[in-house]
């Protein structure tokens, strides 16, 4: 009888043990770093944390991209990314319904670590205040694409209106805009008429805006006869640098001279450039391979090849 006793009481206090076993949710890692924002970049990449404390504008997309809203926004995100009872504003085509979305403004409150990969830093979500509701969302943050990224920044917006308003700029033209060796080809915004101006030339930029049509943050600019032009703060993939102060562009004159600063702006690279000049005229190459003191630029159309820092080669 003691025996069944002492069993009895052993298997009771061994299971009811099991019984009071509890899980405690943890809340996704915050990051507690402050960075400090620099104003002069839209897109961040992995220096994500400096969007803290930021007010973010959501733009517009352009017409035919509205049906499919706006991707990334989630309400929890412990829940998955593609469920439509997780979707904010829910829903057209299981992201964020456009009209609803549309030109809303965000405070950032935090960066936390996205919880689905909890060893991949480079994987967050910004969690982010609705201005005019005070809602909470998070935002799924691609620290690769600048492409993907769909705000303005207003500190960028103000940082971009102090350094261009009423002052000069000296563009980069795209290549399917070089009409000869020495113009540009462009049209008019109100007009649509063709205007040819000389590369490097130095024009006058009146405003800092967004394009009605494409939704890109661009220049204003206003040419001497009046016409006006508007040109993008940035591009897709932001690379190469296609807008110039005087000041800058003057620099470059001073420190690379007129002949190849001009080829820069065309896009074109000779033997004898330096890295900082093949990266002005033609940006970061897809792939670097290194050996030694010798590397192989590679890009779409073309291979360089630099010797000590120096161009040798152009394939």
């Amino acid at each position: 009888m003691r025996k069944f006793i002492f069993l009895f009481l052993f298997f009771s206090i061994f299971f009811n043990s099991f019984a009071q076993i509890t899980f405690t949710p943890v809340a996704p890692k915050q990051d507690s770093r402050i960075e400090e924002y620099d104003s002069l970049k839209n897109f961040l990449g992995d220096d994500f944390m400096a969007y803290v404390g930021q007010e973010l504008y959501l733009l517009p997309r352009k017409a035919y991209l509205r049906e499919y809203g706006y991707r990334g926004f989630v309400i929890d995100p412990y829940k998955g990314e593609h469920l439509k009872s997780n979707t904010f504003r829910c829903c057209d085509d299981y992201n964020s319904k456009y009209e609803s979305m549309e030109g809303l403004y965000f405070d950032v409150l935090s960066v936390i670590q996205d919880p689905n990969k909890p060893y991949d830093n480079s994987s967050v979500f910004l969690k982010l205040r609705v201005k005019n509701t005070s809602e909470v969302v998070y935002y799924k943050y691609n620290v690769e694409f600048a492409l993907e990224f769909p705000f303005l920044v207003m500190g960028y917006l103000e940082k971009q209106k102090e350094i261009f308003i009423s002052n000069s700029v000296v563009i980069k033209p795209f290549e399917r805009e070089l009409y000869n060796d020495d113009q540009i080809k462009l049209h008019d915004i109100e007009t649509g008429s063709e205007i040819l101006i000389t590369i490097g030339d130095h024009l006058k930029c009146k405003d800092v805006t967004i394009d009605g049509t494409s939704f890109n943050p661009s220049l204003l600019i206003e040419l001497e006869d009046g016409s006006l032009i508007l040109r993008a703060l940035y591009t897709r993939q932001l690379d190469p640098q296609r807008i110039f102060t005087k000041e800058e562009a003057d620099g470059y004159i001073l420190k690379f001279g007129k002949p190849d600063w001009h080829l820069i702006l065309k896009g074109d690279a000779k033997k004898g450039f330096t890295k900082e000049m093949v990266l002005l005229s033609l940006g970061s190459p897809e792939k670097i391979i290194e050996s030694g003191s010798k590397e192989e630029w590679i890009y779409e159309e073309s291979h360089l090849f630099l010797e000590n820092g120096v161009l040798s080669i152009v394939k």
